[in-house]
């Protein structure tokens, strides 16, 4: 059984178009890491039926994570980036991306819409960066207010992780 799933990231299988599905809660890690003894705790809801959901279409940032972690293999712009810091910028620039075009989102919609922006490289991350900030219709309050949110977000990842450095110098040439 691949690991690759446990990549908090990584929400749906690619092979059978379905959303991965929280089977169990643990705050121990010796007993979160039972697998045999928590699959045996919810082999009736399994066999019941009760993880079953309706299936998904699985979007290129979905293929684009599941080739990096199963094959190593990545022939986007993000190949040059750690990937903890390319799926936060995916995420990130998503949610803002949606915000700014005024559009309902989840997790899965965000992540998305920011690959298919930063997949492509620093100069399509600063032109959506752009996007953003026009989106604000001149109102230089809203304009910082879309700043103060990504840059919030980034200066917390930065200080939990280096790497995303590279991104938060094209945000901030932005703002």
């Amino acid at each position: 059984m691949a690991g690759d799933w446990l990549c908090r990231g990584v929400d749906v299988c690619l092979r059978h178009c379905h959303p991965l599905m929280p089977l169990w809660e643990s705050s121990r890690p010796v007993n979160r890491d039972d697998a045999g003894a928590r699959l045996a705790e919810i082999l009736p809801d399994l066999l019941a039926g009760n993880f079953d959901s309706d299936l998904i279409e699985p979007s290129a940032y979905d293929a684009w994570l599941d080739r990096r972690l199963s094959q190593g293999e990545d022939k986007t712009w993000l190949a040059t980036q750690p990937l903890f810091a390319a799926m936060t910028c995916c995420a990130l620039l998503g949610k803002e991306l949606l915000r700014a075009q005024e559009l309902e989102a989840d997790d899965r919609a965000e992540k998305a819409k920011g690959f298919d922006a930063a997949s492509r490289g620093p100069e399509e991350i600063t032109c959506a960066l752009d996007g953003i900030l026009l989106a604000g219709e001149g109102d230089t309050l809203d304009q910082n207010r879309h700043c103060r949110c990504c840059s919030r977000h980034l200066v917390a990842s930065i200080a939990a992780m280096i790497a995303l450095m590279g991104f938060a110098i094209l945000y901030v040439g932005i703002c």
